[in-house]
């Protein structure tokens, strides 16, 4: 795929569509969406997230997110997300860590690994939204990109989810709820560690979905269970 049509494409559908931020945006900050991080285009392992943190545009990430960016700017920035001076969010440090457990060769930096959100949108913390049914409605409008990365990222064979939405359902739970037809999401096989492996039907190819319990926030759980379902993942990878 392109990753830089599909950003402006994104970034258009989200200037059309501010209601879906409407109570929730952040306040006295100036946010960018962020349609992805990392090199989807090359990537083997999307990981998968709600959406952005706040925390992007604090004053100390500035100068990865500059005031006066241009619209054309912030596709270098999210493709050399994890590569450039400025240091990723903390919040990928527990992806991070489960791919050095999981197989040598896999990481953000090298282009192997990206990541997406359901939602490209910046809110305020999730557990503090104003609005709950906003935040769910965002959820189901923006996942669609996420779908046509799938379709179109040829190299993608394994997706990593990890936590819920606004406490309730599993990211997981929102894709396979959510998916369009003729894409699928099956079960396939219960996982170790409250996680749970399901196979996508409906694409050229095959790709595995692994969700585990926890967000990456929860970093010794999310590692203990990658390493518990090592051996699958591995499989899935092969």
């Amino acid at each position: 795929m392109n990753s830089l049509h599909f950003l402006k494409e994104v970034l258009d559908f989200v200037e059309k569509t501010p209601e879906l931020t409407g109570k929730n945006c952040v306040e006295n900050k100036t946010t960018y969406p962020n349609p992805f991080f990392g090199n989807i285009e090359s990537a083997q392992i999307l990981t998968v997230g709600v959406n952005p943190s706040d925390g992007e545009s604090a004053p100390s990430r500035e100068s990865n997110w500059p005031a006066d960016m241009t619209r054309d700017q912030p596709h270098e920035r999210l493709k050399n997300y994890f590569v450039s001076r400025c240091p990723h969010h903390c919040w990928f440090d527990g992806w991070i860590e489960s791919f050095r457990k999981l197989k040598p060769g896999f990481s953000y930096t090298d282009g192997s690994v990206a990541h997406k959100d359901l939602s490209p949108r910046v809110t305020i913390p999730m557990s503090r939204v104003r609005d709950k049914l906003i935040f769910q409605k965002m959820i189901g409008a923006d996942i669609e990109f996420l779908f046509k990365i799938l379709f179109e990222s040829e190299n993608i064979r394994l997706v990593m989810t990890g936590g819920k939405v606004l406490g309730d359902k599993y990211v997981a739970q929102w894709i396979r709820n959510c998916a369009p037809s003729p894409l699928i999401l099956r079960p396939a096989g219960k996982g170790i560690g409250a996680t749970s492996l399901y196979q996508f039907s409906g694409l050229n190819r095959e790709v595995w979905l692994f969700s585990c319990g926890v967000s990456p926030r929860f970093r010794e759980q999310l590692l203990k269970n990658v390493s518990e379902n090592r051996g699958a993942l591995i499989e899935f990878l092969s």
